[in-house]
């Protein structure tokens, strides 16, 4: 007769293998840029499941952004100087020293482009506003020149208005 009473207070555990963190980090480094290899690929290449590539990247993307986001290294932090500067520095860089440069900064190139953009726009907005302004201030000034002297003219004819009037003499 057998013991059905042997697992009794045990807990219904499932076998879960363990990979060495170096692995791990190798796999995870190969999911993202600029390898960027797919999960899928890598599942069969290295016999580990899709379920467990898919939640060390997704691990490892909540962490990062768990780490960048409150930081003040984060770009979406950056002051306008700081991006300004960001922006000078890469453009003379060749296309990888550009990418290396974004790497350590923890920035993305489309994050630099966007930034160069947005200068741009803004000093050419600023431009056409200096020159909407210079426009604004000489119609002001004509205005203001017309209410002076029309200004003048009433209160003359206000003047003379509350004088007495003399007879004329005959």
């Amino acid at each position: 007769m057998k013991n059905n009473n042997s697992n009794k207070g045990r807990k219904n555990k499932t076998m879960t293998t363990q990979y060495p963190k170096e692995r791990k980090d190798a796999i995870i480094n190969k999911m993202l840029p600029p390898l960027n290899t797919s999960v899928p690929e890598l599942a069969k290449a290295e016999n580990i499941p899709y379920g467990t590539l898919y939640t060390w990247k997704q691990t490892y993307v909540d962490k990062k952004c768990k780490n960048t986001k409150n930081t003040s290294h984060s770009p979406i932090q950056w002051t306008s100087e700081k991006k300004l500067s960001a922006i000078i520095e890469t453009s003379t860089l060749s296309e990888q020293e550009c990418n290396e440069y974004c790497r350590t900064h923890g920035l993305y190139k489309a994050e630099l482009e966007s930034w160069k953009t947005h200068f741009i726009k803004g000093s050419e907005q600023n431009v056409t506003q200096e020159k909407t302004d210079k426009n604004v201030l000489k119609q002001l000034r004509s205005e203001n020149k017309k209410l002076k002297s029309g200004s003048r003219y009433f209160c003359e004819s206000l003047f003379w208005a509350s004088q007495p009037k003399q007879a004329a003499k005959t």
